[in-house]
């Protein structure tokens, strides 16, 4: 009796290479992005006036907006933007409390 492994077809086969392959090349992509995030802000903090420009906010406005939608259509029904964004303060909210606990402490 074959197994369900042994029956996989070649279309599927070739899917799951292909899945897995645009799986990495996704991680890539966020260490990359992560990378130019952290190269973005040490610009724009070594600028003369140390200060982020209107135009500094809006390219970095425009990325977590690119990242929102992207996230809203790899979670499906699941996620909407608003979520993400009630999501994201949550995260915001306990990253604050947790900062103040551990100087608290001390």
């Amino acid at each position: 009796m074959r197994t369900r492994k042994n029956t996989q077809t070649e279309a599927q086969r070739k899917a799951k290479e292909a899945y897995t392959r645009a799986q990495r090349d996704i991680a890539g992509l966020l260490d990359n992005l992560r990378t130019e995030a952290k190269e973005h802000a040490r610009l724009v903090y070594a600028k003369e006036d140390g200060c982020p420009s209107w135009e500094d906010y809006g390219n970095i406005a425009h990325t977590r907006e690119l990242l929102t939608h992207a996230l809203a259509f790899l979670g499906g029904c699941w996620w909407n933007e608003a979520d993400i964004d009630a999501t994201m303060e949550g995260a915001k909210n306990l990253k604050m409390e947790g900062a103040g606990e551990d100087q608290s402490s001390r």
